[in-house]
């Protein structure tokens, strides 16, 4: 299992999802971010609005709100 990594999607080339797991509850798309917010050099808001538009585009792909994408061999 492969997952994507923000700031690295030209790195990853081939990295096609096939496989969401749905984080638009509150507290899940929370726990996705928090561990960001425990290091200060990326608790920045630019940072922080990265993150969601990743996930919202995964979540696009998916048909929900928020979801992060996996690829599975």
């Amino acid at each position: 299992m492969f997952w994507g990594q923000l700031g690295r999607e030209n790195k990853q080339k081939g990295f096609e999802p096939n496989h969401f797991v749905d984080i638009s509850d509150p507290t899940r798309l929370a726990h996705v971010l928090w561990p960001s917010f425990l290091h200060r050099a990326q608790a920045s808001l630019r940072y922080m609005e990265s993150h969601l538009k990743y996930y919202r585009a995964h979540g696009q792909l998916a048909g929900v709100e928020w979801a992060a994408g996996y690829m599975v061999l």
